[in-house]
């Protein structure tokens, strides 16, 4: 993704060791998540995606349970920012609802 499209997503690039490469990125979004690349040159799933309250969410939220500490990393930047353009304001605010219920949410989704 090109830094243009990450902006209009949401998200920062915050590291300032090798701005060429993407070994050491880390990623800050408005909405306080955090992503950061391992640093493996050829991992399949490099990124770890961190919620606003720093718990990490895996790729176990894309499938049918919904559930953050199953599945793996994130693939790429494009997964994350896929994903996350489908939660609604408050699990965008605090992180998935699996983890806690939020009464009286519309779920209304956030572009």
């Amino acid at each position: 993704m090109s830094t243009a499209e990450l902006a209009a997503a949401g998200w920062q690039r915050v590291d300032q060791v090798d701005r060429r490469s993407k070994l050491t990125a880390r990623y800050q979004h408005s909405a306080g998540w955090t992503l950061e690349h391992c640093g493996h040159p050829t991992a399949l799933h490099p990124y770890l995606l961190r919620d606003p309250q720093g718990r990490v969410v895996l790729t176990g939220m894309t499938g049918l349970q919904r559930r953050p500490d199953y599945g793996t990393a994130w693939w790429n930047l494009r997964q994350v920012c896929e994903w996350m353009a489908t939660l609604c304001a408050l699990d965008l605010e605090r992180g998935p609802s699996w983890f806690e219920s939020h009464p009286g949410c519309e779920c209304e989704v956030v572009l």
